[in-house]
Order: C-alpha cells, then structure tokens, then sequence
C-alpha cells in the first residue's frame, strides 16, 4: 500500500495536465493524492464554473468499506472527461477526516487509461500479453489498477480482457496487454497507470475470485489473485 501511496503521489506531481484552482489554498501540507472514478459535474444555473459541483466515488484500499464521494467547487476551468472515467486527482480534504465523503478542494486531475474489461474467447485472451513491468497490482471497489514503470506514449493504450469460458464460474481470469502507435515514443520511461473497470464480473454471485494475468517482466509474479 505504501508504495502504491508513493506511485500516485509521484504521478500527480510530476504529471499534472490540468489545474482545476489557480488559488491553491495555503496548506502546509502535501496535497492528497487518489484514484478516483469522476461521476458528473452539476453546473450552476448562472455559468459560473466556481459554483460547479463536481462528484467523484472514491475507495479506499479496504475493500470491505463503502464507496466514498467527494464534492469539489471553487473551480476556475471545468472538468473535461467523460462521467464515468477513472482518473488521479490532487487535493486537500476541508475538515473531514480521511476516508469520509465530503467536500475537497480540487487541485489537479489526469484522466487514466484502461476502461471496461472486455470479454473475449480464450485464445484471444491469452494472446493479450505484451511485456509490461509491474510496479504493483490492487483492487479497489470494482476495478483493478496496475501501476507501471515504461516508455511514456501519450497515446499507450491498457487493455484487460477476460476469458469467456471462465466467466460465471467461481473463478475468472483476465489477462491485460498494451499497446502504442508504431511512432511517438517521448524516449522518458516512468510511472504509469491504469484502472480497469470489472463491474459486471465482480458484482457477478458466481464469481468468488478473479486471477489478473500479465507478462510481468519486473519480476517473476505473473498472476496476482483478488478474492471477495
């Protein structure tokens, strides 16, 4: 958990592609960091974009917790992605304790890569495995995020797809794979990730246990199990 903490904070710090508040509030502190699902923004009936409420889900490493949402104003650019996608943000918390819903000032976001877990015969599932250096595997909520250390492509695709025949048994495997265009590559390896929505699956009452397959070339760990 530790290291994941340290990835996500590197990400957001380093990796910044918008500020939501050009007034960062005087903290003292380092500004939290999260990967969090953005589920809407409600605009304010006078198109004042500082009068916007945006909501994210959020879930802690403890599985066993309900989902927390934040609600973030005070806004000077809105937010440009999609409800639903998963994304790192940078923020402080305004009076709640950690792991409690409520307001946060926004300081910065990024959207993430990696999208719904597809669904495909067996063959094809287990064709999907390029080489990809894990840095660290977990589960929050429904999804699955991998954290790596590669070329940086701005255009690098993740993609996790499970195998049919091991979909509504107890136990499912997924395999994730990556991809890049043939040119682009900035030449800068460093911290990457992405998140993987498994909803369907996960929430399936057959399913007791998922195993995430990947062609880890940082290590000999090749399958990393999720249980309920």
């Amino acid at each position: 958990m530790k290291l994941i903490k340290t990835i996500l904070l590197a990400l957001c710090l380093t990796a910044i592609t918008t500020s939501c508040n050009d007034n960062d509030p005087n903290y003292e502190s380092t500004p939290l960091t999260s990967l969090v699902t953005y589920d809407m923004t409600i605009a304010s009936g006078d198109n004042d974009i500082s009068k916007d409420i945006a909501y994210f889900t959020f879930y802690t490493d403890d599985n066993n917790s309900a989902p927390i949402t934040y609600t973030a104003t005070g806004m000077t650019r809105k937010i440009e992605a999609q409800p639903g996608s998963r994304m790192l943000i940078a923020y402080y918390l305004n009076g709640q304790a950690m792991g409690q819903s409520g307001s946060i000032t926004l300081i910065t976001y990024r959207t993430v890569p990696g999208g719904t877990v597809e669904i495909k015969p067996t063959d094809e599932a287990q064709a999907a495995n390029a080489p990809i250096p894990v840095s660290a595997i977990n589960r929050t909520g429904n999804y699955i995020n991998l954290f790596v250390r590669m070329m940086n492509n701005p255009d690098r695709t993740f993609t996790m797809i499970a195998d049919q025949a091991t979909v509504g048994t107890e136990t499912v495997d997924m395999y994730v794979t990556t991809a890049v265009p043939s040119s682009g590559d900035t030449g800068i390896i460093n911290e990457q990730v992405a998140s993987f929505d498994m909803t369907a699956i996960w929430r399936n009452p057959t399913t007791m246990k998922v195993r995430v397959h990947v062609n880890n070339t940082a290590g000999t760990q090749n399958v990393f199990e999720f249980s309920k």
